[in-house]
Order: structure tokens, then sequence, then C-alpha cells
């Protein structure tokens, strides 16, 4: 017998891999033996994360630290294991791949305001899942048939596996034969209605009757594939059917680059308290429930709100219906559908009687929950008393806006950062001198603080018009009686700004442009320089009200500056 070389280098060591191979049983794809027992280990696929928590057939598993998921498969049998195993990789996929299409809604998005799915929704989700069941089901018999091609056992085809039952091992079709298949099989079904819908079952009732129909046309359907039949799988049902209301908001949202912030609150308003009265998948929305929801809103709210919400939701629900989101062939719920306003009834805005302007500058400013600082309250409203302006136009000023002028300082409204486009953008961009009543009244000063601070906005508190609109509404509601408090609102101050303009006798041409209603007659050429100006400061000064004011409060740089990084908070926490 030769003797082994000093040389060699494995030291005997392939000898003993060979008999120790020889010991073990021979590997499963992702599996590991631990003592006796076969467990499931694989990588999981993206988009699954560590603490992912997943439900593979009747088997709840979670993605660890280490971003694999591992389970026990109680059994020590190498073929029951192997088969387990690649069902379970087969279903992480499903499971990926379901989690990859699925998009929730942005954290920034208002939720339904009822978290409870629909019945569309729900018929929807229990569908996908009678096709995906049976889509698995292909597939492990076409693994099975690629196992015998490659020399495995014959007897491994269409094997019965744990997820396998019979018609008669489920409970009776009777109502409490249902509810106790929705009951013990809950968890897969709470699976398919979250992953297809994004929403989950908080109880057991009636409207998910169709889970349970489903399921057992799959049980069914198992059994006569077992018995050779043929059993076509079913196509997903068309996705556009379930497009959410998330969906068609956010998908309006994202078609228009620059939207105001004010316009998508007024947007998300209408489209999210349609979406509450519906308690239907937008695709399924009909004229009867649109009907009803206008008719509620009128109940609670004026004729023109009620009209532009309507107008706003029917938007929305076309932009979908444009794009193929929902179904082309779908009858527009909103068409034809209007609201009456009656201008003699005293539905729409008004003027502030003169005791109501009293009661309001005699006041101390408001003061909100999220901006404590009155330096908003105290000018916006004299900004629109005195030069009629809207109010997004002031609340979206910067400190640049408002530059050093010969006679004063002059107040440019325009595009900004702050705000990007204009209502009325031909109209509505204008500069002129601020009326000399404001800078009386310390207005110069708070510029000035404003400079030092180096702040963007004039007014860090409020950049939004809807939100300072809103607080201004609650304010004035307080300090006037229930029948004076309807109808009021920032806007009306640009109509005692007309009120006054006609009793002063401004300049036709003048008085349309301060107050951005300025015609094409070549006025933006006459008052774009520095003589037009004067002419404008002329005019400006004959808006007068018989009003005793308040002080301004004092503003400090390092005030205004706090109210900047405050509001960047907020915004950074709504985003």
């Amino acid at each position: 017998m030769a003797k082994k070389s000093n040389n060699s280098r494995d030291f005997g060591l392939k000898d003993v891999a060979q008999t120790v191979a020889q010991q073990e049983p021979e590997m499963v794809p992702y599996t590991e033996l631990r003592g006796r027992v076969y467990w499931f280990r694989r990588r999981a696929p993206e988009p699954l994360k560590p603490g992912a928590q997943l439900l593979l057939e009747d088997t709840e598993a979670s993605v660890g630290k280490n971003g694999y998921v591992r389970f026990s498969l109680k059994t020590s049998d190498r073929r029951e294991a192997s088969k387990a195993a690649r069902r379970f990789a087969h279903l992480l996929d499903v499971a990926a791949e379901r989690r990859r299409n699925f998009k929730p809604s942005p954290i920034h998005a208002a939720p339904l305001p009822a978290s409870a799915p629909s019945r569309d929704e729900i018929q929807h989700a229990a569908e996908a899942m009678y096709s995906i069941l049976l889509s698995a089901d292909e597939d492990t018999a076409e693994r099975s048939v690629a196992a015998v091609i490659a020399g495995e056992h014959a007897e491994s085809i269409r094997e019965p596996d744990r997820f396998m039952w019979s018609a008669a091992d489920l409970p009776p079709t009777s109502t409490t034969g249902q509810v106790e298949l929705l009951k013990k099989f809950g968890h897969i079904f709470s699976f398919f209605l979250f992953t297809t819908t994004g929403k989950t079952i908080q109880e057991i009732t009636p409207d998910l009757l169709p889970f349970a129909d489903a399921f057992r046309r799959y049980v069914t359907a198992l059994e006569r594939r077992k018995s050779a039949e043929i059993i076509p799988t079913p196509p997903l049902p068309a996705t556009n059917s379930l497009w959410s209301w998330d969906d068609a908001f956010n998908y309006y949202v994202e078609q228009r680059p620059g939207f105001a912030d004010s316009s998508e609150s007024n947007y998300r308003t209408a489209w999210y308290t349609l979406a509450a009265s519906a308690n239907c998948t937008p695709g399924k929305l009909t004229v009867e429930a649109v009907v009803k929801w206008r008719d509620g809103l009128l109940k609670e709210l004026e004729p023109p709100t009620v009209k532009s919400r309507l107008t706003f939701a029917g938007a929305i629900w076309r932009e979908s219906r444009v794009n193929g989101k929902i179904d082309r062939a779908t009858i527009n719920p909103f068409e034809g559908l209007r609201v009456k306003i009656d201008t003699n009834s005293g539905t729409s805005r008004r003027a502030f009687s003169h005791t109501e302007l009293r009661k309001i500058f005699a006041a101390p400013p408001i003061r909100t929950v999220r901006a404590v600082s009155a330096h908003a309250g105290y000018w916006l409203p004299l900004l629109a008393l005195y030069h009629g302006a809207r109010l997004e136009e002031i609340t979206g000023l910067e400190v640049a806006d408002v530059e050093d002028g010969d006679l004063g300082l002059v107040l440019h409204i325009r595009e900004n950062t702050i705000r990007p486009r204009l209502k009325h953008r031909k109209k509505s961009e204008r500069s002129m001198y601020i009326h000399p009543k404001l800078i009386e009244l310390g207005f110069k000063e708070y510029v000035s603080s404003a400079r030092i601070a180096k702040v963007m906005a004039l007014f860090p508190s409020f950049t939004r018009g809807a939100t300072f609109g809103e607080a201004f509404v609650e304010h004035v509601k307080s300090l006037l009686s229930p029948e004076q408090g309807r109808l009021v609102g920032m806007h009306c101050f640009r109509h005692n700004w007309e009120t006054a303009r006609r009793s002063g006798r401004l300049d036709t041409s003048a008085s349309n442009y301060i107050g951005g209603r300025r015609i094409d007659d070549g006025s933006a050429a006459l008052y774009g320089g520095p003589a037009g100006l004067a002419i404008l400061a002329e005019e400006l000064s004959k808006i007068s009200y018989d009003l005793t004011f308040l002080p301004a409060p004092a503003a400090t740089p390092e005030e205004l500056k706090a109210q900047e990084h405050q509001s960047q908070r907020a915004r950074r926490k709504r985003s």
C-alpha cells in the first residue's frame, strides 16, 4: 500500500468530508436542518424589509433583522420539507409582488373618514383571492411536472398538501356556517383585503360574505382539478374598478404642478366628504349618491360653498375617467347637477356694516393655536380693508415684495416663491404705494423688523390664505351675533373697499388696477412707472373709514424669526 505523500496539503480532510457527507442527508433548497426538524430559510425578496409581517397560507412569519424569513416546517421528512419549502418560496414571491404593486396613500393625504372597506372593495379582493390561490395551485402542479421530468418520483404530482381541503371539511352553507367560515379563515381573507385595498377587517359582518363564497369556489375547483378536470384560472379583476379615492385625488394633484395649497385643501375637503357619503369606489359612483351628498351639504352649508364642492369633486372624477383610471364608458354622475343660488336671498358674500367693522377692529387681533403671533391678525385685515386685495395675494407676500419708493413703501402683488401662481394673473399683478393709514399705524416698522430678521415671508405665521381665512371666520363669529356672523370672511373687506372707492370717487381705471380688476386698456403701462405710482397713491389716499384702530403689536426680528421656524416645522410635519 502506497504511503501518502507528505506534500499533500489536505492532510486527509477530503476523506473526512466525504465520510461526513455520506452521513448527512441531502441538502433541501430553502431549508436548514435543526436537530431532526427542517426549517424554512430564505432571504426576503425586495421590497420586503426587516420587521415586515407576512401570512404564507395559514403560517404567520416575519422578516428578521438579517433579512431572512425563518420558521419551522414541522417535519423531519426530506421530501415533505422539500415540497413545503418550494411552496413557501413561491408564496413569498407572491407576497413580495403584491407588496411591490401596492401603493399606500401618502402620509400628507387625508384618510377616508370611513375606515371600513366598501362592498366593491370586498368583492374585488375576494375575486382577486380566488384568482391568486388557483394560480398558485397551477404553479405547484407545473413544478411537480418539472420534478418528474428531472427524474423525481411521479407520485409527487398533485399530492395533497396541508392547504388542500374538501368541501365536506368546510362549515355548512347556512348563515351560521358562513359566519363560522369567515371566522376560521379570517386571517387569510384579511391578508388579501389588505394587500388589495390597504384596509383591514375590523369585525365579521355580512359584507364579508363574498370571501366565504370565493373560498368555497376555490376548494371546489381544487377537488375538480384533482379529478383531472380542467378548471382554468380566471384573470385578476381589472384594477381600474378599484381605483380608490386616495388614488384619484393624488393623481389629480400630480397632474397639476404648482397646485396651490389652499386649492388642494378645498379639493380634498370636497372629495373626501363625498367618499364618506358614497361608500363605494369612485368608479361605482352613481348620480343618486352624488345627489344625496349634495342635498346633505345644503342642509349645513351655504349654496355657493356647496356649488364649489360639487365642481371640485366633479373635476377630480372626470380627470380619472379621461385618463382611463375609471372606465371611460361609465356615466358621469356629476353631469347636469346644479346648485341654485338666489342672489336676492342674502346667500352671497356681503360687506361688513360700519358697526361690525368697529367691533372687529376694536377687539384684540386674531390669535390661533398654531400661530400665536398677532402680527398677521393685525395687518392682513387692514391690507384687505385699505387695498381691496384678495386673501391669497396678501398672505402670500414675501418681504422682497415691499420696496422703498420716493413716496413711501411700494407693495408688489406678483408671483413669488410662496405664491407661484396668481388668480387672474394678467389682472392681478400690480404695484402701488402702501396706504398712508397703514404707515401711520406702524407698517413700515413692521417691515423693517422682517428685513432685519431675514425671513422670506412677510407674515411667517400665515403663508396660506385658507388657513388664515378659516381662523378669521371663527374670530369674527365670536364677535358678532349669529345672524351677523352669516356669510362673513376676509372677502367681505373687498366689498367694503368697493363701497369706499365709490364714496371717495376714485378714478375708474385706477380703482380697477388697485383692486386687481384691470382691463386691457393700457392701464398696466400707465401705472407701471413712477408717475403712475404717484397717481395711484393719490387715488388710494381717498379710501377712508370712520374707524379707530388699536396700536399695532410690536414685532422684534427675533420674534419673526421664531415664527418662521415654527411655520417650517409645521410644513415638514404635514409633508
